[in-house]
This record gives C-alpha cells, sequence and structure tokens, in this order.
C-alpha cells in the first residue's frame, strides 16, 4: 500500500499557502479554480494537499478534487456534515459525463440533462 495510505491524514479548512496547490490539482483535472466565495475543504498529509473540496453557498459542490479515494470519501462526508448540520437538504454539482456514475453511486441524480446538472438530497 502507498505511504501516503498509511499515515495520517488533516482534513482542514483552506489557508492561503495552499493556493499553488490548488492550483495545481484543478490543472492536472482541467477545471477551473474554484469559485472565489467558495468554502474550501482540504485534505493534507504530511504538508501535502491530497484533494479538497469547494462549497458555494453552502450547497453547490465545487469542486471535489483527490487522487487519494479515502481523503475523496472523507471531504465529501464533511460536506454532507456541514449541510446536515446547517439543515440544508440538497446539495448541487456539475458533473462531466465521464463522472456522472461516480457521482450517481455517491447518490446524486440527474437535476438537469442539458449540462449534467445533478442534486443530491441530504
Amino acid at each position: 500500500m502507498p505511504p501516503h495510505f498509511e499515515s495520517f491524514m488533516r482534513y482542514r479548512w483552506f489557508e492561503e499557502k495552499d493556493g499553488e496547490s490548488i492550483k495545481f490539482l484543478c490543472d492536472k483535472n482541467q477545471i477551473a479554480l474554484p469559485h472565489p466565495e467558495s468554502s474550501i475543504l482540504v485534505a493534507e498529509d504530511e504538508g501535502q494537499i491530497e484533494g479538497f473540496a469547494g462549497l458555494v453557498n453552502l450547497t453547490f459542490l465545487e469542486p471535489l478534487i483527490s487522487d487519494n479515494p479515502i481523503a475523496a470519501v472523507k471531504l465529501f462526508d464533511l460536506i454532507q456534515g456541514i449541510l446536515i448540520n446547517q439543515k440544508i437538504k440538497n446539495l448541487y454539482c456539475y458533473c462531466d459525463p465521464d463522472k456522472r456514475e461516480l457521482f450517481e453511486k455517491a447518490g446524486f441524480s440527474v437535476f438537469q440533462e442539458n449540462k449534467i446538472l445533478m442534486r443530491k438530497e441530504i
């Protein structure tokens, strides 16, 4: 198993120092940087950003990126916890066609087909 799965993963809010790592992950995955008003959760392992997830207005997942599947699931669980705590009933996201099945497995359903806008009831 790769070493980053064995160490302690830390989840925290975005800090200024994370900017370059977030930009790198967005460029690598060919997506736009998170909306400037996003609240961003970061998964960090030994100072290395393993993934991040952004929320816009506490209802729009924008984006969730991680090469580490454990970090991705934990980031998503933390996002859901925040929404449940705030009594928010729906989470929305845009989805690339090649990621649709993954989001459906996470409980999302298609809300608007032409842009693949998805919604998940919390």
